[in-house]
């Protein structure tokens, strides 16, 4: 059963390699290989970048990575490996925009692909590869991309039917490009892999078919070096066949010329054979000699992927059942189960990673795409430049007379921009005047309205105290007068918080308006917040915090509310000051003027400045005043009242 290593050498290789060339060898002469290969890769490196050197680097990556695969005879660094050379080779080509290198390397990639269990990614390299090769011409490389999408349908766990059709149909079309150019290697690997398919299906007589038609083509071309695979299998059909005799005598010449130590396919090839007889001997219900040739068989095993230890121990635990061995039976039974489920795990693995796969496809196909772009901008530039020089004597010509045209312009742009500075400089320190002003009126009326009158009370209060004569008819007064300068020094507190809470950057909007609320020491007020608080522009947060304590002077001063709510709501794109009563409103408010009070046209100086919205509702149960500030700040920008 030729599932996965054999894939990787025979058609993971370059054309040299499926010919046969050095397939099997001694290790001694393998390393010496490697070693020579290693040098002349390291001296074209150093070389300067041509073709003649690229397809030189490119062919010496190729037998590299074939001989290190074949002394590496684990099948997970063989298949990494294997991947990391595949992607050199193609960035060689690449950089040649050599087609036939181009249409090699990916049918390297997308073998790495396949043997990684990446089926999905594997079809569509092969396919891309494909298209290369009918694009360019090249028939030898399509017969191999032809015959390798054929595997990657049937070397599978399981396949469909509607697979198995779509393969025979790329294998036709790979026999037919073959005889269409005469070329052995491709008819041999199509009569090879034809063979196989059906061992795998156990239709030993279709698979001796095919694996007798490549015999002749074997003997006329030597240098291909598959006789000793094609001897083994031909005993494989035989014997499941029923032809004993010559079974055997097939099996004789094969084992006389089979040698494990020739490298990782050789020791493969000797003990799938092994592997082979033993199925024969089990199906003939033979268990001893089954079991003798399946334990010789699992000297190798530990190399082999999941699919062959699945294999191994199921026919282990079929064989002790049978010979009433019930404890090896179950032990054999639940290794079995274990690369079962190894096996459905990777199933499971691939198809996640299948979107990824495609994801990566589709990045590299755009990257390619934007590639093209700017090869064909270049030739738009390259078109331009012509037509620019062809224009050039005219625009020398007309170059003096546009300079100063344009001198002029940039002249008087640059008097309109300074006017235009000075218009704006004029128009904010005008504003911030006319602020501070309002301001100070603002604070002038807060002193006459409730510090003024908190004073004058004071005075009548000393006034009658002077007017007394004994002094147990003054302590009352006196206390009363204690009371009233307290209120007065909360008065102060009160004007001086809302110019300029204490700390207030450091303490930032939310505690600020806390503190605001906690010194009002009135019970009606309450404050919430809501969403995910964040710090804004310093300006933005005091602006903000000067606005709501408008709004609670306003409310205090006119409502006669019961219940008042402040509310802090941060959205995702602005912050929302709310300020909900159940008083009674106050006129100039909800009339849309703001121009009838200094509280109100400060509240509008403010909102204006930070760009927001201002919305007013007054109901029979109460005033609800919201004020949306954008995040997105700018001091420069103003808007309108709306």
């Amino acid at each position: 059963m030729k599932l996965w290593l054999y894939l990787i050498i025979l058609i993971g290789t370059s054309r040299t390699a499926c010919s046969g060339q050095h397939i099997f060898l001694v290790p001694t002469a393998r390393k010496q290989a490697i070693d020579s290969l290693h040098q002349k890769i390291s001296e074209l490196s150093r070389e300067g970048a041509n073709f003649h050197r690229d397809t030189s680097l490119f062919f010496s990556l190729d037998r590299y990575y074939y001989h290190l695969s074949q002394l590496n005879s684990r099948f997970s660094p063989t298949v990494d490996l294997q991947k990391f050379y595949a992607d050199s080779m193609f960035s060689v080509a690449r950089r040649s925009a050599w087609p036939q290198g181009l249409a090699i390397a990916t049918v390297r990639q997308g073998r790495a692909a396949f043997n990684r269990r990446q089926d999905s990614t594997a079809f569509q390299l092969l396919q891309r590869g494909e298209n290369v090769c009918i694009q360019q011409k090249l028939p030898h490389e399509l017969g191999l991309v032809l015959i390798n999408l054929a595997t990657c349908l049937v070397y599978r766990p399981t396949n469909t039917p509607g697979e198995w059709e779509r393969a025979m149909a790329y294998m036709q079309r790979a026999l037919k490009v073959g005889q269409q150019i005469h070329d052995p290697e491709v008819i041999y690997l199509y009569y090879d892999f034809m063979g196989d398919f059906h061992i795998l299906r156990g239709q030993y007589e279709q698979a001796l078919r095919f694996f007798n038609a490549a015999s002749p083509l074997l003997s006329q071309y030597p240098s291909m070096s598959g006789n000793r695979t094609n001897l083994g299998y031909l005993a494989i059909c035989h014997l499941h066949l029923g032809h004993q005799q010559l079974a055997q005598q097939l099996l004789t010449r094969f084992f006389a010329q089979s040698n494990p130590d020739e490298g990782t396919y050789a020791a493969y090839l000797h003990h799938i054979v092994l592997y082979e007889i033993s199925q024969y001997y089990l199906k003939e219900r033979a268990y001893s000699s089954a079991l003798h040739y399946l334990h010789q068989y699992a000297r190798i095993l530990h190399q082999r992927p999941p699919i062959d230890q699945f294999n191994y121990h199921r026919s282990l635990a079929e064989i002790y059942e049978k010979t009433g061995n019930y404890q090896l039976a179950l032990h054999h039974q639940r290794r079995y189960q274990a690369a079962k489920d190894t096996i459905r795990s990777e199933e499971f693995s691939q198809q996640f990673a299948v979107m990824e796969n495609r994801y990566q496809l589709t990045r590299k196909e755009s990257q390619i795409q934007a590639l093209k772009n700017q090869t064909l901008k270049h030739q738009n530039d390259v078109q331009q430049t012509r037509l620019w020089l062809l224009g050039v004597v005219l625009v020398c010509i007309l170059g003096i007379a546009g300079l100063l045209l344009y001198t002029d312009r940039l002249r008087r742009r640059k008097v309109e921009s300074e006017l235009q500075i000075i218009t704006i400089r004029n128009e904010v320190n005008a504003r911030i005047l006319r602020a501070q002003e309002d301001e100070r009126k603002r604070l002038a009326a807060d002193l006459h309205d409730d510090l003024g009158g908190v004073i004058a009370t004071i005075r009548h209060q000393l006034d009658q105290g002077l007017a007394l004569s004994s002094l147990p008819a003054l302590r009352p007064l006196l206390a009363s007068i204690i009371a009233t300068t307290t209120q007065a020094g909360d008065k102060i507190r009160s004007i001086a918080h809302n110019l300029m809470p204490p700390d207030f950057e450091r303490l930032g909007l939310i505690e600020s308006l806390q503190e605001l609320v906690d010194s009002l020491n009135d019970d009606r007020f309450q404050f919430a917040v809501f969403g995910q608080p964040r710090r804004l522009l310093p300006e933005v947060e005091l602006t903000a915090y000067r606005i709501v304590s408008e709004l609670v002077h306003n409310v205090q001063k006119h409502a006669q509310a019961k219940q008042v709510t402040i509310q802090l709501l941060f959205h995702a794109d602005n912050l929302s000051l709310v300020v909900d009563d159940d008083g009674i409103g106050h006129s100039a408010a909800t009339s849309g003027n703001p121009s009838t009070g200094i509280g109100l046209k400060n509240l509008s100086s403010r909102v204006n400045y930070l760009n927001a919205r201002w919305h007013t509702d007054t109901s029979a149960q109460g005033t609800v005043t919201l004020i949306e500030i954008p995040y997105a700040f700018s001091p420069e920008q103003h808007s309108d009242r709306r």
